[in-house]
């Protein structure tokens, strides 16, 4: 259950977060709607913007920021030797910008994909997945829809109807919670963990820190989880 935190003045607290598709935009838009319009102590004004943090760090070298930057990414299979590279790159990048904009710049991973944390809505979802395509069954199920394929899911008129059905404050709690919960349990199966300049993956799937992303946005506005 949400409680208000004490407080009173209805404040803004800005995040910039950057994302890699439209499915993650709108997310975070509806999202942000959501605390808005509950009995939040401040509003949540977040900038979402399909980019790199490099092209992101051009963009804001000259605003002045007093929370961390985000930045959304999926590991897509990070079994084999040439995504630890990519996931290394991105790292690096994350890095810089953040050295470039004098902030931390943060990442929310999900593995394989985003889909994992909007499953986590409505279901625990526990069981290796072989590719993001997997997700998809799972969905059809999930949010009880008749698509023939990913692109059906992700026609932006199709996600919205998805994010106003099922994603509310209660079920991004119970998100959450699963989350916290499947991180727990790669950490006690002792599944592999990348750990490279002061960032963390779990190379196992599944896996998400989105959770730890929206946490965070909770607590700017002023409530608890």
């Amino acid at each position: 259950m949400l409680r208000k935190q004490s407080g009173h003045r209805k404040e803004n607290r800005k995040v910039i977060i950057t994302v890699e598709g439209q499915c993650e935009e709108l997310y975070f838009r509806h999202l942000q709607n959501l605390v808005n319009n509950s009995s939040c102590g401040r509003n949540l004004i977040l900038e979402i913007y399909v980019r790199k943090p490099l092209d992101q760090a051009k963009r804001s070298s000259n605003v002045m920021l007093d929370q961390p930057l985000y930045h959304v990414q999926d590991i897509e299979d990070a079994s084999g030797g040439e995504e630890r590279v990519r996931i290394r790159k991105v790292v690096d990048d994350l890095v810089e910008a953040g050295k470039k904009l004098g902030i931390e710049y943060r990442w929310a991973y999900s593995n394989i994909s985003f889909e994992l944390w909007l499953l986590l809505h409505v279901k625990d979802l526990t069981r290796h997945m072989n590719s993001a395509r997997d997700y998809f069954t799972e969905m059809r199920l999930a949010f009880n829809r008749d698509w023939a394929n990913i692109g059906q899911f992700k026609k932006e008129e199709n996600f919205k109807s998805i994010l106003s059905q099922y994603v509310t404050l209660e079920s991004v709690t119970q998100a959450v919670r699963r989350a916290e919960a499947i991180r727990t349990r790669n950490q006690e199966n002792a599944e592999t963990f990348l750990a490279y300049r002061n960032h963390k993956c779990c190379l196992a799937n599944p896996a998400t820190d989105v959770d730890l992303l929206v946490v965070h946005l909770f607590r700017l506005a002023g409530l608890a989880l």
